[in-house]
Formats: structure tokens, C-alpha cells, sequence
């Protein structure tokens, strides 16, 4: 974020200067600058050093079945956020499928340093497009030693239609035996609108 701010500012500081050399003295504030800035908000890096989060949909990672054992789904224990849409009031219908748990060498068990994921797609199956939503994977057990990658904002999901999520997981090196329970849905705000899809695994140190 620094980084561009400072790109975008040095941006403005050339095209003033230009201004300048061709006498135009018009001033522009600051918003009109950073509006029209074509990278402004697109989170686009030129320098590509970033982590774009892109991954080879292909790979036996998502393409295989390595989870542990099948999710269980249950219902949340706070769920159905009626919206108005065009005077009437409806309830996001969004459904988790292929939900799976993949661990690095595959033995369907989190071992102590081990870099997991947790892979599920998210498909709206309602009649309207769903704003503003998170998926969200929890360690319900509170395990110190077992973080998650933060939740990521989704801008929209068009009826029919569904987005792919992966979730990073890690354990650290003080890992030990026992069991991680992991809780999939999608929250809009404080509220679940799916299902809960559940994962137990097995812990080794």
C-alpha cells in the first residue's frame, strides 16, 4: 500500500510537471488525482511482487481427494439474513461443495510445521446476486498452534454462478497429538448464509 501511494503520488507530481511545461495552470485537487488514476483501488502491481493468489486449478491438490475423512455439514447456530430487493425481502441461498482438506505430504493428518489447505467453492443458488460476503474456515478446538490464512471479502456472486477458495493452514513446531476441527461456511456481516461444513483432523507432533 505504501508503495503504490508513493507511485501514485510521484505519478501526479510528473503529470503536474508536464502540465507545467505546456502552460497549463489549472489546479486539480487531490481527489480528482487519485480518481483518475487508472490504477487507483484495482490492487494491479506493475512491479509483479505481490502475491497474487493464483494457483494451477489442475494440480492433484484439486483434482484429487485427499481429505482425511467426508465433511460433515450441519446448520449454523445464527442463520437467514433476510435483504430487500425491489420491495421484497429474500434469503441468499449460497451451498459449499467439494469441500476438501489437502496436507502436504497427504497422509490426511497436520503435522508439527506441516503447510496445509483447505479448498471448497462457494455456488449462489438463489434467484439474485449475493453482495459483500466472506468464506471463513475456523479451528473450533482454539489450537494455539494451528493458524489460519485471514478470510477474504467477495464483492459479489451472480446466480448460478460460484467462486473457488483456498484457505492456507500451518502448524507450528510446539504441534501436538490430538485432533483440529475445522468450520467452513459464508458470513454476510455477524451472520452464517450456508451451511457449516465440518472438517476433523488428526494432529501428530
Amino acid at each position: 500500500y505504501k508503495r503504490d501511494k508513493a507511485e501514485r503520488a510521484a505519478s501526479r507530481a510528473h503529470r503536474r510537471h508536464a502540465e507545467n511545461d505546456v502552460g497549463d495552470v489549472a489546479s486539480h485537487s487531490d481527489w480528482n488525482d487519485v480518481a483518475t488514476d487508472d490504477t487507483y483501488g484495482s490492487g494491479f502491481d506493475a512491479t509483479n511482487s505481490g502475491d497474487d493468489r493464483i494457483y494451477d486449478f489442475n494440480s492433484s491438490d484439486y483434482t484429487g481427494d485427499y481429505t482425511a475423512q467426508q465433511p460433515e455439514t450441519t446448520m449454523p447456530l445464527q442463520s437467514g439474513v433476510d435483504e430487500m430487493a425491489q420491495g421484497f425481502s429474500y434469503t441468499p441461498t449460497l451451498e459449499i461443495v467439494n469441500a476438501r482438506f489437502v496436507d502436504a505430504n497427504q497422509n490426511g493428518q497436520i503435522e508439527r510445521g506441516e503447510l496445509c489447505k483447505i479448498i471448497f467453492e462457494v455456488m449462489n443458488r438463489g434467484p439474485r446476486t449475493v453482495y459483500d460476503i466472506q468464506p471463513t474456515v475456523v479451528e473450533a478446538t482454539g489450537n494455539k498452534h494451528i493458524f489460519v490464512s485471514p478470510n477474504m471479502h467477495v464483492e459479489q456472486i451472480q446466480p448460478g454462478k460460484g467462486i473457488r477458495y483456498t484457505a492456507m493452514v500451518k502448524a507450528d513446531g510446539r504441534l501436538k497429538n490430538g485432533s483440529a476441527k475445522f468450520c467452513v461456511s459464508v458470513i454476510q456481516g455477524n451472520t452464517h448464509i450456508s451451511k457449516v461444513t465440518e472438517f476433523n483432523i488428526p494432529t501428530v507432533k
